[in-house]
């Protein structure tokens, strides 16, 4: 009973590597809806922080952006999940494998 090493070596390779590209997706498509909403809506800063803005001549805003370079930064999550996901399928090709006739009854 068992699996071929390639076929372990895929699932072990395939399974980390969806599950870091699902998170990235998911990600994007919770976080872009907010980042627009925030870039329309900054958030007001009160209390002390805002006196210490202010201080520095800054507004007492909190602002986003939706600058490119942020969102291509993003694309090493899926590179690095690659990277994550060849280390079992190496460990996987170098399995032993021992070929036995079938169990010892004896």
């Amino acid at each position: 009973m068992g699996m071929q090493r390639m076929k372990l070596a895929a699932i072990m390779f395939f399974k980390p590597a969806l599950i870091g590209l699902i998170g990235v997706l998911a990600g994007f498509v919770v976080s872009i809806p907010m980042i627009i909403m925030f870039i329309y809506n900054p958030i007001r800063l009160s209390g002390n922080m805002a006196k210490t803005m202010e201080q520095f001549g800054l507004e007492p805003y909190m602002y986003f952006s939706a600058i490119p370079s942020v969102f291509y930064e993003q694309l090493m999550i899926p590179a690095w999940s690659l990277l994550i996901a060849g280390y079992p399928l190496i460990m996987a090709m170098k399995l032993k494998v021992h070929w036995s006739d079938g169990p010892d009854i004896s």
